[in-house]
């Protein structure tokens, strides 16, 4: 069983990488525009607080921790970069250049774990663009080193059609692809999934599963224990304020960010040097196994993939799946169905489906595959409906009985597959 030390700095770290394409080397990528202007805010030195007058301190008597606080091996500040576009990005990320080491975390205005904010989003007449929509479920990209901190405000990149490259420099899809570069944050697996989920860039898993963090208390709780600092702000004025919105960050915000980017990376330096003072092996890492995500969001969310397969919809079915969709938000509202049980309705896979096949009648649509199967039995007149109103072929009646002839249908087809085996 591993010591507490090794369990801890376990939890704090990931890797990632690209099996499609073959990142750019470093030195590559310092050749394009390297006389461009850095975009970045150089923190002025802090000293320490005089004149009797104490600093700022938690209900525990700790005080808070501050990026401002924190140095680089040379003794100056660290640099701030806060990036609101994609040629921004590019140019303070060369910063990162040679590191092995970086700190990471992501911000998000529409909490991508829940179906309820994603329903309300979806059910305006005029649906965001894809892209806005991805923006809101993954605003901001933290990274830090042991020189820099970089505020990546992904929702303020400006985009047209569907590309993620226009959210991903290069520079930044090689940092992230870069076996060599381990990513330190806390809880970062979960960081790791939005990525891999949003912008599409696989990973390799390197530490504990998903809610290892918090048997050691979260993010507070470790910077308390191991840096002797309090957190703030992680409450609802921090951590799940409006990230997404098309402006550029509070002074709260910034400070949060930043403090939220450079705290991971510090309490890795901290664990290190505690197990090479006791002798550890600071190599970690357990067997790693390439990432095949199983979204930890649920499925009804459309997720990069499913956002290509709406993309690729011809305008008609395009407007189908809008009204599909709009049906399947009634019933969801006028059953009182819990958000996270929406797939026992359609989720959006199957209402894509449903969209580019468009069966016309019942007895098609109850045989559909890609179709989960709320939307092939106990709801498929609400839907088989809809198509046939924007086809302008005739709507089929509900028979009184349709559901317990559906019933027998469904244990028939059972029967028939069992005995197939």
């Amino acid at each position: 069983m591993a010591n507490p030390t090794q369990e801890e700095i376990r939890a704090l770290r990931s890797k990632f990488f690209d099996r499609t394409t073959k990142p750019k080397s470093f030195s590559a990528l310092m050749t394009e525009s390297s006389d461009a202007k850095l975009a970045n805010l150089t923190l002025a030195n802090t000293s320490p607080v005089r004149g009797g007058k104490s600093p700022e301190v938690d209900q525990d008597g700790l005080p808070y921790f501050s990026h401002a606080d924190c140095r680089a091996p040379s003794g100056e500040a660290l640099r701030l970069h806060y990036c609101p576009t994609f040629e921004s990005a590019s140019h303070a990320l060369k910063y990162a250049v040679g590191k092995t080491k970086v700190g990471l975390d992501c911000e998000w205005g529409v909490d991508p774990y829940t179906v309820a904010d994603r329903l309300e989003l979806l059910s305006k007449e005029t649906p965001k663009s894809h892209m806005d929509l991805l923006k809101d479920c993954l605003s901001v990209i933290l990274l830090s080193t042991d020189e820099d901190i970089f505020v990546i405000h992904l929702a303020r990149f400006n985009t047209e059609g569907f590309n993620l490259a226009q959210l991903v420099p290069n520079i930044l899809a090689t940092i992230l692809n870069s076996e060599g570069i381990v990513k330190v944050g806390a809880e970062v697996k979960g960081d790791a999934d939005l990525i891999e989920q949003w912008l599409d860039i696989k990973r390799i898993l390197d530490g504990f599963p998903s809610g290892s963090e918090a048997r050691f208390g979260g993010l507070a709780g470790m910077t308390k224990k191991l840096l002797g600092k309090a957190v703030k702000d992680k409450d609802e004025n921090g951590q799940r304020s409006p990230w997404h919105l098309r402006q550029p960050l509070t002074e709260r915000q910034s400070q949060y960010a930043a403090n939220d980017a450079i705290i991971p990376l510090r309490m890795d330096d901290v664990l290190c040097n505690l197990m090479e003072k006791a002798g550890l092996d600071i190599n970690i890492s357990v067997q790693l196994e390439t990432s095949d995500l199983t979204p930890s969001v649920p499925s009804s969310l459309p997720d990069a993939k499913t956002l290509r397969k709406l993309d690729s919809l011809e305008p008609n079915a395009q407007a189908l799946f809008y009204k599909l969709r709009d049906r399947r938000n009634l019933i969801i509202k006028y059953r009182k169905i819990a958000p996270v049980n929406i797939f026992h309705v359609a989720d959006t896979t199957s209402l894509i489906n449903l969209a580019k096949r468009q069966p016309t009648t019942s007895e098609e649509m109850s045989t559909m595959t890609g179709v989960g199967k709320g939307a092939r039995h106990e709801y498929l007149y609400d839907f088989v409906n809809v198509i046939q109103k924007h086809l302008n072929v005739q709507v089929e009646p509900k028979p009184e009985n349709w559901k317990d002839d559906a019933k027998v249908r469904r244990l028939a087809q059972s029967a028939k597959k069992k005995h197939a085996v």
